[in-house]
């Protein structure tokens, strides 16, 4: 067993006798350089903190709070968040002119436990929430 680790070994120490060559690369080019700022192009931004969405309130508080923000759109046009049964009733209308803003739904009074959708319409958008009510 010992002469199977010395024999090896001594092959090792033959290989890195050898001399070794090896090729060397040399290459160089022109450092890089980002290219000259010719023009800043001015406008609107087009990613705006755009959102529609509704507070979770706790558990058996019936009050839904609305939220909307559109700062692309125009100021003061008119819109509306409109709150659609199941079946596609309408069962509370909250109009508005600001792009954005904060409305509460008192669900006590206008809906029942169960599984609403609200749209809300302004301008050019159109957007959707669903949620659900329970007791």
């Amino acid at each position: 067993m010992m002469t199977k680790f010395a024999a090896g070994g001594a092959i090792i120490l033959g290989l890195c006798a050898l001399p070794v060559s090896a090729d060397k690369v040399s290459a160089s080019s022109h450092a890089f350089s980002f290219p000259a700022f010719t023009a800043v192009k001015q406008g609107t931004v087009v990613a705006h903190p755009s959102y529609f969405k509704f507070l979770q309130n706790p558990a058996g508080a019936r009050v839904m709070t609305f939220m909307w923000s559109f700062p692309a759109q125009p100021a003061m046009q008119r819109g509306s968040i409109t709150v659609y049964s199941l079946r596609g009733q309408a069962v509370k209308s909250f109009p508005f002119t600001g792009s954005s803003g904060m409305v509460k739904w008192n669900a006590v009074k206008d809906g029942a436990p169960g599984i609403y959708v609200a749209r809300l319409v302004y301008g050019s958008v159109r957007q959707n929430i669903r949620m659900m009510l329970c007791n």
